[in-house]
């Protein structure tokens, strides 16, 4: 996944969940839909929107309205696959990329008392400084994911082994 996207503001919630995934994803959330145009031309990122206009940048039009679907959405959409080893590596805030520190370090940041006493693994972003570690939240966000079923969908080589549906 090397691609960068710029999401709009209809698209905070979708650009949030798309961080937990590993994409790196901007939030746009100021200005008018020109300045968004512009951001995504300078930052060379490529647009999610909702969005059925005719866009002058290469872009990735979002039509459902639910969260589980807009991500198969954006996944099918840019025929990407899901990669485990990406979950949790981006902050759903700010979108840097979050690494490992110690419960010392946790705890200087806030990170309560019981969690630091259950927990062992800690990342956090060194841009708007806050601190994740795996909870019941992360299982049931990945509970979600397995049920999208992000693979790769690959195409039979031989068209004559394709099903009409």
């Amino acid at each position: 996944m090397t691609e960068k996207y710029i999401a709009d503001a209809t698209l905070g919630r979708l650009a949030r969940w798309l961080r937990l995934l590993g994409v790196d994803v901007e939030s746009f959330e100021e200005g008018d839909f020109e300045a968004f145009v512009e951001r995504a031309r300078l930052t060379t990122r490529k647009m999610v929107t909702r969005r059925r206009v005719q866009l002058p940048l290469s872009a990735v039009v979002i039509l459902p309205d639910r969260i589980e679907e807009q991500v198969k959405s954006f996944f099918v959409s840019e025929k990407l696959e899901y990669e485990e080893e990406r979950f949790f590596s981006r902050c759903s805030l700010c979108n840097r990329t979050l690494e490992k520190i110690g419960s010392e370090a946790a705890a200087s940041r806030g990170v309560p008392e019981y969690v630091l006493s259950t927990q062992e693994d800690f990342l956090t972003c060194n841009g708007c400084r806050r601190v994740y570690w795996p909870g019941s939240h992360r299982e049931r966000f990945a509970e979600i994911l397995r049920s999208l079923n992000l693979s790769a969908r690959k195409e039979p080589d031989d068209k004559d082994n394709r099903r009409e549906l």
